[in-house]
């Protein structure tokens, strides 16, 4: 069975929805970890999921504090490694991921999701713009969720044959955890892996 090793370090709102219901619909039938914020609440992923959690906090003083404490992400690489996992996918935009991919096995696969390729008015700043182009560069596969962001992709120089488009699915709004029901995992959040196992086989 393959191993996925999903990193989702946007820990909160509608990131989080989207990367636990995701990793959930995918640990179906693959072997699943995810890395997620320690602020993370994770009872939003099931059971079946390994979760590994990484100081990443939300706010810039938060960050620089987690630069400081480098042993900690030196850690999280070396379970990575020692995980040897087949694929690993970037579900977000996060500085951390460039100084992580470095550091990991360039033989394993990489797949990026870009929700945003174009970034928004007001997102657009360098450090956000300089790690979507890195992630794209070392992608195996991009996942877009719609047909003119692949065209805005492909217009940039992405290779066509590169690029997914794959439906967003059904993002659940989450209660507050004092009030959580676990939904019927059955109907949620397939849609978005329909063509996502066939590409990562």
């Amino acid at each position: 069975m393959k191993k996925v090793l999903l990193f989702g370090l946007n820990g909160r709102g509608g990131m989080l929805q989207y990367t636990s219901q995701f990793a959930n619909a995918l640990a179906k039938d693959r072997n699943v970890s995810v890395v997620i914020p320690s602020y993370t609440d994770s009872r939003v992923f099931n059971k079946e999921i390994k979760i590994i959690m990484v100081y990443a906090p939300p706010n810039i003083k938060g960050t620089v504090m987690s630069c400081i404490m480098f042993w900690k992400h030196l850690w999280l690489v070396y379970k990575i490694k020692k995980g040897k996992y087949d694929i690993i996918h970037y579900m977000d935009n996060h500085p951390f991921y460039i100084p992580y991919d470095l550091l990991i096995n360039k033989n394993i696969r990489r797949v990026v999701t870009q929700h945003d390729p174009k970034l928004h008015e007001g997102e657009v700043n360098k450090i956000t713009k300089e790690v979507n182009d890195y992630l794209r560069f070392v992608a195996d596969k991009i996942i877009v969720h719609g047909e003119k962001l692949k065209e805005y992709l492909v217009s940039e120089g992405i290779s066509s044959d590169k690029i997914m488009v794959s439906k967003m699915g059904l993002l659940i709004p989450f209660k507050e955890v004092k009030e959580w029901k676990e939904p019927d995992w059955d109907n949620v959040a397939d849609i978005m892996i329909k063509n996502y196992r066939d590409a990562i086989s």
